[in-house]
């Protein structure tokens, strides 16, 4: 009869070790997971009201067009859209773009430091409204990578975007050549967002409106609404009524644009 040898005191030393990496291996990945998991706060925001309107568009259309008054959420829709697309993969980054032209001059190309110093507290307002869907180091290491880049049309000259979707938002502020700029970097595979308000002029200096030269483009009128006259391209028109922001909010914006 054939005894079962049992194992030597380092063969035991071995096994717990083995059991104790393995341990330490899982929790690795558990604390890995949890910390991708913590990454993203998407599941607070839900499309409401015309937002939906978006979120056929873009899924329809290569270029949306959002035409709607301040408080609607239209770059919280447009950012809730695009990041949900780089998280699953189907696209491969974001290019957010705001002129900077608030006071009507595009000077912030003549400011000195890197793109990034000159950029920084112009597009301040635009990280929190990240940072509402995603932690702080998640931003800041897609924006290292470059699956998030937040830029003004100065910089992007010669670019082309594949395979991403791109905002461009207030362009109302912008004149025509400069949206026909960044609308023609649309390479393969990308999406477009145009986000502005018709009725808003914050310009000091009066020029062509760039947001209302493509709309007018790219739309006709029949029975006094607005409709898209090709097939890559989607528009929808908010009001005050969607104004989410406060019906403090919503009181002003009715009352500077006439609607009370």
């Amino acid at each position: 009869m054939t005894r079962e040898r049992k194992p030597n005191r380092k063969e035991k030393i071995d096994k717990h070790e083995q059991r104790v990496k393995r341990g330490i291996e899982d929790l690795a990945l558990e604390r890995k997971k949890k910390e991708f998991d913590n990454d993203w706060n998407m599941d607070w925001f839900e499309p409401a009201g015309q937002q939906n309107f978006v979120v056929d568009s873009f899924n329809q259309h290569t270029f949306t067009i959002v035409d709607a008054p301040s408080g609607c959420g239209k770059t919280s829709i447009s950012l809730y859209l695009a990041l949900q697309s780089i998280k699953s993969q189907e696209y491969n980054n974001i290019i957010f773009i705001k002129s900077p032209c608030e006071t009507g001059d595009d000077q912030i190309g003549y400011l000195s430091g890197s793109e990034s110093d000159k950029l920084l507290a112009h597009l301040q307002t635009t990280r929190y409204i990240f940072q509402e869907f995603m932690s702080k180091p998640k931003l800041e290491a897609d924006e290292a990578a470059g699956r998030i880049r937040l830029t003004i049309p100065n910089f992007l000259l010669g670019s082309t975007f594949d395979y991403s979707v791109v905002i461009i938002d207030e362009s109302q502020l912008m004149s025509p050549d400069t949206v026909k700029l960044l609308l023609e970097r649309c390479g393969v595979g990308t999406k477009y967002l145009v986000l502005g308000d018709s009725r808003q002029r914050y310009a000091v200096k009066k020029r062509e409106d760039g947001f209302k030269d493509f709309i007018e483009r790219v739309t006709y009128i029949q029975n006094d609404q607005r409709f898209a006259k090709y097939d890559h391209v989607g528009y929808v028109k908010m009001n005050t009524d969607e104004n989410r922001r406060s019906e403090g909010s919503k009181f002003i914006t009715k009352l500077y644009e006439g609607d009370i």
